[in-house]
């Protein structure tokens, strides 16, 4: 049974859209430090401090400084919390707000507060995903084989190459399926499936599977999306029984 939820906070419904969140210092109202983003009352060239969360690529902005164009007019002064979304890289990186910035909280703090926000919106998005599925199934993949001979005359630009996967069921977490399930995974590396997993004799993991949007001309299950196919250790189990 699931948990009850606390209510979340506001900031947490901006994260998604914030991809580049950091505590930083105000040095230069109406500045900027890129020469393609003209200085002006919306602009302030930032110091960042600490960084909450941002994609690899970003990282290494620690101790740089920003030019953040802001959302709401003249920025305040001092220590704040930047939501925000790159928009020009050159000499320095350029960053526009998608909500007011706020004032900081200790660094160490304020970063809790954001690593737990992330979670929460991962936990959300599992349990989203879950909800969708018409099957969940911890096990081992026993076999695969094509699920039929290639027929050139009918294959599209975005050919699934449609694969079938025999899993030994360890523990049904979502519907009533026991002992064996025959699955479909699209082998394909094509730009549509190559992020879906490709399915191999000997994995272990947890399998999220769906039926809805396919055509598949069969019964069988599938794996479609990225994230159909979780580590099998016992904190993803107890996670994913948690969320059922």
């Amino acid at each position: 049974m699931a948990h009850p939820r606390e209510p979340r906070s506001p900031v947490v419904e901006v994260t998604p859209e914030a991809r580049f969140v950091f505590t930083g210092v105000v040095e230069q109202r109406g500045a900027s430090s890129l020469f393609f983003v003209p200085p002006g009352g919306a602009t302030a060239v930032v110091r960042v401090e600490r960084i909450h969360y941002a994609a690899p690529s970003l990282r290494n902005q620690e101790g740089q400084q920003v030019t953040v164009v802001f959302a709401e007019g003249d920025p305040a002064e001092g220590k704040r919390v930047f939501f925000t979304n790159p928009i020009l890289y050159g000499e320095t990186i350029a960053v526009k707000e998608v909500k007011g910035s706020e004032p900081a909280r200790s660094l160490d703090e304020q970063h809790e507060r954001f690593i737990q926000m992330i979670n929460d919106a991962e936990t959300e998005k599992l349990r989203k995903h879950i909800a969708s599925a018409d099957a969940v199934v911890q096990g081992r993949v026993v076999s695969t084989k094509r699920a039929s001979e290639p027929n050139p005359a009918k294959m599209s630009e975005h050919d699934p190459d449609w694969h079938v996967a025999i899993i030994r069921i360890e523990q049904s977490l979502k519907g009533k399926h026991k002992d064996e399930i025959a699955v479909r995974f699209p082998k394909s590396r094509d730009i549509k499936w190559y992020r879906v997993p490709k399915l191999k004799e000997g994995q272990e993991g947890v399998f999220i599977l769906h039926r809805d949007g396919l055509e598949l001309g069969s019964a069988l299950l599938a794996l479609i999306h990225p994230e159909d196919l979780l580590p099998g250790g016992a904190d993803t189990i107890r996670r994913i029984a948690e969320l059922v």
